[in-house]
């Protein structure tokens, strides 16, 4: 899984916040290599500073910090995040001002600068959905052009065996999200169940909070997310289960010219989930697992996207 590395420096009064930014450098995979107090900046300690790709700095910092160390924030070339304040202590609040940060965070040290455009498939499942899914992503090739986030619906112990299920004859590697990972085709990235997630230049992120709603993952709310992040390059398959998550919020998508495809009512274990797509008349494409593959390589091929 890719990681964003980066050495970050922190600069805060407040011995609170230097401890909560340094326990969100942790979770990210940061190095929180310097964190002090104004007052503790030494000229002596340069060659360290310098070693820092980012600066997190305090609302107070400049009525507490020295006239040197001003100018030595003033004039770097690395970004530097100024202004911020205490967390909330409160978990859910905490946990949107983290996922806010990180947001800031990879708009800095990872611009996106790749000109490589590909589509984002949401494969959206719940009872009978591993199978389905693994029987899909057997049959496809190697070098498809498009990415692959797998939303199942399951309890947290039975996610973390997953992935080694599913990616065992694919052709295609399986990354479970945990942290941030950039995404890219020709992957399958199985959406975590104990955390939303979020989008940003190219970059998929774990929010730390929880997902809305009765199912995890939330296949609605992921497909919100990944819809408001890729516009019409966003596209669902809706395999087995039950119930009628992401339903509504495929229709949304079908609207906004995204692709809309569903396992066959014949071949699901489960056909609450895909009749639920299927009876509002938004599907380009029904069939069983193995052949909504074949129709996805047929697709890419007749596109010329490679």
């Amino acid at each position: 899984m890719m990681r964003i590395q980066a050495s970050l420096g922190i600069i805060s009064e407040d011995p609170l916040l230097r401890k909560d930014l340094s326990i969100f450098a942790e979770r990210y995979g940061f190095s929180a290599q310097v964190s002090i107090a104004p007052q503790s900046w030494k000229i002596e300690d340069l060659e360290r500073y310098n070693q820092i790709s980012c600066w997190l700095v305090d609302e107070p910092f400049f009525d507490l910090a020295s006239d040197e160390l001003a100018q030595y924030i003033a004039d770097l070339a690395v970004p530097v995040i100024l202004g911020l304040e205490p967390f909330s202590r409160e978990h859910e609040l905490r946990e949107r001002e983290f996922s806010f940060l990180i947001k800031k965070l990879i708009q800095h040290l990872h611009p996106n600068q790749s000109n490589e455009v590909f589509d984002i498939w949401v494969l959206a499942a719940s009872l009978g959905g591993p199978e389905a899914v693994k029987e899909f992503l057997d049959a496809l090739p190697q070098d498809i052009p498009a990415s692959f986030l797998y939303a199942q619906h399951l309890d947290e112990v039975g996610s973390k065996a997953l992935a080694d299920v599913i990616g065992r004859d694919a052709k295609l590697p399986v990354v479970a999200i945990d942290g941030m990972c950039e995404l890219a085709p020709g992957v399958i990235y199985k959406v975590p169940v104990d955390s939303s997630i979020d989008f940003t230049n190219g970059v998929c992120f774990k929010t730390g909070s929880a997902w809305q709603g009765e199912y995890t993952p939330s296949i609605d709310e992921l497909l919100r997310r990944v819809s408001f992040t890729y516009g019409n390059r966003a596209n669902v398959i809706v395999f087995s289960g039950m119930g009628e998550d992401g339903a509504d919020t495929a229709k949304d998508l079908a609207r906004r010219g995204s692709l809309v495809w569903a396992q066959s009512e014949h071949s699901a274990v489960s056909d609450m989930m895909p009749k639920s797509v299927i009876e509002k008349r938004i599907c380009q494409r029904i069939a069983a697992p193995k052949d909504l593959a074949m129709l996805m390589t047929a697709y890419y091929k007749n596109t010329g996207i490679s």
